[in-house]
């Protein structure tokens, strides 16, 4: 996974500048946030979680049906 400088802020900053945070999240689509030097959570902005949560019904189709198709074999 290959991350830029600025998409990476300390739970301190994101808690300081909150605003400025959600206006980044707009453009970058995702923040990451660490506390005590390690990743700790990703910060999405709506309409990317929502393209995870489509993507996941997807993928969790495909999968059932192939474990039917496989079970019929």
């Amino acid at each position: 996974m290959n991350l830029s400088r600025d998409e990476i802020f300390s739970a301190t900053d994101v808690a300081r500048n909150f605003t400025t945070i959600l206006k980044k999240i707009e453009t970058n689509k995702k923040v990451f946030v660490m506390k005590n030097n390690k990743f700790q959570c990703v910060m999405l902005s709506i309409n990317e979680y929502e393209k995870l949560q489509n993507a996941l019904v997807v993928l969790e189709a495909i999968y059932k049906e192939r474990k039917k198709q496989n079970g019929k074999d």
